[in-house]
C-alpha cells in the first residue's frame, strides 16, 4: 500500500534535498577555498614534478645512449672474434701439418702421433 505524498511530505523532501544541496555546495566551496589558499604549494609541487620528470627523461636518454654504445661494442667484438677465428684456422692447420711432418720424420708410431695431436688440441 503506497501512501500518497502530502504537501507536508513534499515540503520535507524539498527541505531535505535543499539541505543536502547546501552541504554539497559547502564542501565544494571549502575545497576550492583550500585549493586557492595553497596555490603556491601547488606551483611548488608542479615545479618539483616537472624537474623530476626532466631528470627521468635525461636519465632515460643517457641509458638509451649507453645501451646503443654497448650494442655497438658487442657487434665490434663479435666481428673481431669472427675475424680472429677465421685467421687462426689456417694457422692451426699449418701447425698441425708441420707437427705431422715432424712426427713423420721421427718415425713415431701412428698411435703415439694421434695421441700427441689430441694432447696438443687440449
Amino acid at each position: 500500500m503506497t501512501r500518497q505524498l502530502t504537501s507536508r511530505d513534499k515540503q520535507e523532501n524539498l527541505e531535505l534535498k535543499g539541505s543536502e544541496l547546501q552541504q554539497t555546495k559547502l564542501v565544494i566551496y571549502l575545497s576550492l577555498e583550500s585549493m586557492a589558499m595553497s596555490s603556491d604549494q601547488c606551483d611548488s609541487v608542479f615545479l618539483s614534478v616537472d624537474s623530476l620528470l626532466n631528470d627521468a627523461l635525461q636519465m632515460q636518454r643517457q641509458c638509451r645512449d649507453r645501451s646503443d654504445q654497448l650494442s655497438q661494442k658487442a657487434i665490434e667484438l663479435q666481428n673481431e672474434s669472427a675475424t680472429l677465428r677465421e685467421t687462426s684456422k689456417p694457422k692451426n692447420s699449418e701447425n698441425i701439418c708441420r707437427l705431422n711432418e715432424l712426427l713423420s720424420s721421427l718415425d713415431i708410431p701412428i698411435i703415439n702421433m694421434a695421441f700427441f695431436l689430441i694432447i696438443c688440441r687440449i
